[in-house]
């Protein structure tokens, strides 16, 4: 399933998303497009973009992607009472009519992508007429179809939990530091049980979704049931709701095996090795990217912490609908630029004033000028004037430290004949080192002539002893051969007299 986040647009909506969903065709020589030739081992008639997901009814389809909490906005079935309320987008999600315009064509479904499918220029459709009729002509080798489906849909609260409002209406907002952790665990937790159902292959629709789906129910699950009895921690932050979440969190995926223990043994039985952290970062950042942002997990983290939190109020407070009149937990932006971070009120004039990397404070040296607090070491090291700083002759003798505001009068003045005389003294010494090194390059060039027609002569004498010792061997085959052919001679004038 593919989302995208949108503003809400109804009263009501904390959250609004878009479902998409492609009905898939094939056709077979001789037959033109149509679901009946999708085979039984491929994708069904409506599927997700990866295919790993499909169902044979769109109904089938549009019920099962959306989580609980979730509703389709106008979900009256209309004129077309088979789209229920889906309409034909291209993938730029602008609705098409053109029959056309509305296929994407491939010669497989490999073709099409896992995540947002590129759709490339289909071959222009050539038009013939015969017998005065007009006769469409596919690509001969396009054998399958696919057109997407599009529909809205919002978050209402009364939907995800069968609590009495009072338990989770009161407060508009939660603390920003107890939603931060709920929603990064969320996610962390979702992550590492796609790992442990499916360590190494690729992330598909039918790895995440019903993973992502079995969370959000025990979520919701879990609100359902009573609430904590009032915390006798008086004072401070009671971390209980939180503990509570957190626990459930870690067992949703299985009951009786913490998650984390039972991602452990498909990593080595160790979740600290690099190995498991980078899988694990990869995997987070595709789920946060294209099926849990972070805005549904954030809606999902105040509820559950509203619930829990009642009637203790220590996580969000007791005043119904209280909205920006809220003095600890009304959501406030950091006013420094190019950061934006947004938190409750209660930790915002900390975050502001001591905590935010963006803020601009004074040089701690006091040079006079102002940076971002991210960018004071920086600063220190390489533009504050006050910073300590060596003489640009240092190499050649200068010892002296200063500050970098100084130098430029440290090597002026009278300063300016010291440095001269170091530079004088040390062209000097190189002077001194390049002619000895003249000297002994001179050295080396005659020896390595000398070394060079030793060498020519031993290769020539080496030449002349092969040619006379060639020659010996071919005197020496000669005279073996006359020596064989008189022995024969010999062999065969005893052999004669025997005879005879």
């Amino acid at each position: 399933m593919m989302t995208t986040m949108e503003e809400p647009k109804e009263e009501g909506s904390e959250l609004s998303k878009t479902v998409i969903i492609y009905e898939n065709e094939r056709r077979w020589v001789g037959r033109a497009f149509s679901t009946k030739g999708l085979l039984p081992t491929e994708r069904s008639v409506y599927s997700t973009a990866d295919g790993s997901l499909s169902w044979s009814t769109l109904a089938e389809a549009s019920e099962y992607l959306v989580q609980k909490g979730w509703v389709y906005n106008n979900a009256d079935i209309g004129e077309d009472g088979d789209m229920l309320g889906f309409v034909i987008v291209n993938e730029d999600n602008e609705e098409v009519s053109d029959e056309e315009a509305m296929w994407s064509y491939a010669s497989d479904w490999n073709h099409f992508s896992s995540t947002k499918f590129a759709d490339k220029k289909k071959k222009k459709k050539k038009e013939s007429t015969k017998n005065g009729k007009k006769k469409t002509v596919s690509h001969a080798m396009h054998w399958v179809r696919r057109r997407r489906l599009w529909h809205s849909c919002h978050f209402v609260t009364s939907r995800f939990t069968e609590l009495p409002r009072e338990m989770y209406g009161k407060c508009d907002h939660c603390d920003s530091k107890a939603v931060e952790i709920v929603s990064a665990k969320m996610l962390e937790v979702l992550a590492i049980s796609t790992l442990t159902k499916a360590p190494k292959a690729k992330l598909t629709d039918a790895i995440v979704l019903p993973l992502q789906t079995k969370l959000i129910q025990a979520l919701g699950a879990a609100s359902a049931t009573k609430p904590l009895e009032p915390s006798t921690h008086k004072g401070g932050f009671s971390p209980t709701p939180l503990d509570r979440i957190m626990a459930d969190l870690d067992k949703f995926a299985n009951p009786q095996k913490n998650v984390f223990k039972a991602a452990s043994s498909k990593f080595g039985g160790q979740l600290d090795n690099s190995t498991f952290r980078e899988a694990l970062a990869d995997r987070k950042e595709s789920i946060a990217e294209n099926y849990f942002p972070k805005e549904e997990r954030d809606i999902l983290a105040k509820l559950e912490i509203r619930y829990l939190d009642y009637p203790d109020f220590i996580l969000h407070c007791n005043v119904e609908k209280c909205g920006a009149a809220c003095v600890l937990y009304s959501p406030m932006e950091c006013p420094h630029e190019k950061c934006g971070q947004i938190m409750s009120l209660k930790y915002w004039e900390e975050h502001v004033e001591a905590l935010c990397d963006y803020k601009v404070v004074d040089c701690p040296k006091g040079c006079g000028d102002s940076i971002p607090r991210n960018r004071v070491q920086v600063h220190l090291m390489d533009a504050c004037p006050l910073r300590d700083a060596v003489c640009p002759f240092r190499s050649m003798g200068c010892l002296v430290n200063v500050l970098a505001k100084d130098v430029a009068a440290h090597l002026s003045g009278d300063g300016a004949t010291s440095h001269l005389l170091l530079a004088a003294n040390r062209m000097a010494e190189y002077e001194q080192v390049i002619r000895t090194m003249n000297e002994s390059i001179s050295k080396l060039q005659v020896e390595n002539e000398s070394l060079r027609k030793q060498a020519a002569n031993n290769q020539q004498r080496v030449t002349s002893d092969m040619a006379n010792f060639s020659q010996k061997i071919v005197t020496l085959t000669k005279k073996m051969d006359s020596m064989s052919k008189s022995h024969n001679k010999d062999i065969q004038k005893l052999k004669h007299e025997m005879e005879n």
